[in-house]
């Protein structure tokens, strides 16, 4: 009975330090390959002065968007705001799976372009990803 009790705890140990190296696993040094892609309209775009954070929401799409530190890295509300509004956006955001969002409803953005000039990029290298990625 001992050693069930002894090898349960364990195996729970272990799925224990497994969820938690997934929830605490950063997002860095993205690439367009490692993104989800996606075309639309953004809507309901606003800063948190709080986190520092950008959300945004894209028209027909259920998940949240968010550039992490966006106002750190130097993006005003209001250009973004205005760059954005009654056009078509490129958006990258990263493809990952973390068990505090099961569902992939908040996304972590990589890239943001619109008519082919990037507003905002993570990416090292190509920047402007419209010509070269379809």
């Amino acid at each position: 009975m001992k050693r069930i009790i002894k090898n349960s705890a364990i195996v729970l140990s272990l799925i224990l330090l497994v969820l938690v190296a997934m929830i605490f696993r950063p997002i860095m040094n993205l690439e367009p390959k490692d993104c989800g892609k996606l075309t639309g309209e953004i809507i309901t775009l606003k800063a948190h002065q709080g986190s520092k954070d950008i959300t945004f929401r894209v028209k027909g799409d259920q998940r949240r968007f968010y550039i992490n530190r966006g106002l750190e890295q130097g993006l005003i509300e209001e250009e973004l705001i205005e760059a954005t509004t009654n056009t078509k956006s490129l958006i990258y955001y990263a493809d990952h799976w973390t068990p505090l969002d099961p569902k992939s409803i908040v996304r972590h953005v990589a890239h943001i372009e619109v008519d082919g000039t990037a507003l905002f990029s993570e990416f090292k290298e190509n920047p402007t990803l419209s010509s070269t990625y379809p």
